[in-house]
């Protein structure tokens, strides 16, 4: 910033008065940079999982690693941190999934800089650390006193494995959907995936059929976005010699409508007085689930709401004009800005 004219600078260095600074600030005048490199979006994990990614933001406090149950998690558990440096493409924290359940989990890198803004990146992966038990053949006892040879027993072959671990029972989806799972075993010959409308399908759809198996990978994808929104049942047959076969179903919601979202409070042009506190109000709907909405002020994630009412308390703003923008997103993933609104505190 300049004072014009220099005479103006000169008085107010005279008569000891307050004078903007004239250097650049250089807390925010570069674009935040949070992602996740490993483990990726969609990926089986298990045991010891190193996670890798970004930590770039101007002016940072701290960042932490934390995991949570499901697709849009209610509560958040310690993975690491805090962290005070920022990491450019390394090693962020080893995550211990040994002790959690087998089942979908996120995981995400939550910022804070010093001005108390929060920044956040996330990636949605499925926990694997139950390995498949092939089942051990019993022996039959031999008979006494009857000196007939004891028949040597074949072993049983292992069951043929049909399983779908992504997406999870009454899970919502949309998009391009990875499905991912397992379709193999001992005399495997192929599978086939299908889906059908609603509960009890009358009529199924085909996916895929292969004759090649899958051991804990994608079984098939789905493209979500030909279909019309609702309740869908997935089957997953998977044939083996002699006739045997194995099959399992999943029942999920395919969601591709973004949810809504309006700013109710402050409204647009409304003059508010300095020193605040200024509650900032949300409307926000979807046909199947809010999963969260981000609140941006100047472009600045200031606040990550979970939960109605969607609400934000701004404790001590000062004076000037400010933008405000909210986005919100649906249990599948689907989102939608609201509108800009420009409001101005104190004179």
């Amino acid at each position: 910033m300049e004072v014009y004219p220099p005479e103006a600078l000169e008085w107010a260095r005279s008569n000891n008065r307050p004078i903007a600074p004239t250097e650049p600030c250089s807390l925010h005048t570069s674009p935040a940079r949070l992602q996740i490199f490993e483990p990726r979006d969609g990926q089986i994990v298990a045991g010891q999982v190193q996670v890798v990614g970004v930590v770039q933001v101007p002016g940072l406090a701290e960042f932490r690693v934390e995991y949570g149950e499901g697709p849009a998690p209610i509560g958040w558990g310690h993975v690491a941190g805090p962290f005070f440096q920022p990491v450019d493409g390394g090693m962020l924290a080893v995550w211990d999934t040994t002790s959690l359940r087998d089942m979908d989990y996120s995981l995400r890198i939550l910022a804070i800089d010093t001005a108390g803004h929060t920044y956040e990146a996330r990636v949605h992966v499925w926990v694997q650390n139950q390995a498949e038990e092939t089942p051990t053949p019993t022996p039959t006892p031999e008979e006494t006193p009857t000196p007939a040879p004891t028949p040597t027993l074949e072993p049983t072959p292992a069951a043929l494995s049909a399983e779908i671990r992504w997406p999870a029972e009454r899970a919502v989806v949309g998009g391009l959907l990875s499905i991912q799972g397992s379709a193999a075993g001992e005399g495997f010959v192929s599978y086939r995936l299908e889906y059908g409308t609603g509960e009890e399908p009358a009529e199924w759809l085909p996916l895929v059929e292969s004759e090649v198996p899958v051991q804990a990978g994608v079984l098939a994808q789905w493209d979500t976005t030909a279909v019309p929104d609702g309740l869908y049942t997935l089957r997953l047959q998977v044939f083996g010699q002699s006739g045997s076969a194995n099959e399992v179903f999943v029942h999920c919601s395919v969601d591709n409508t973004p949810p809504a979202v309006r700013i109710l409070s402050p409204a647009p042009g409304q003059g508010l007085p300095a020193g605040g506190p200024i509650l900032v109000e949300l409307e926000v709907s979807d046909n199947l689930g809010v999963g969260r909405v981000e609140l941006f002020l100047d472009d600045v994630l200031v606040a990550t709401l979970t939960s109605a009412p969607f609400q934000w308390s701004w404790p001590a703003p000062t004076s000037g004009s400010y933008r405000l923008r909210a986005v919100a997103y649906d249990l599948a993933g689907n989102s939608v800005s609201s509108e800009m609104l420009v409001f101005s505190v104190g004179s």
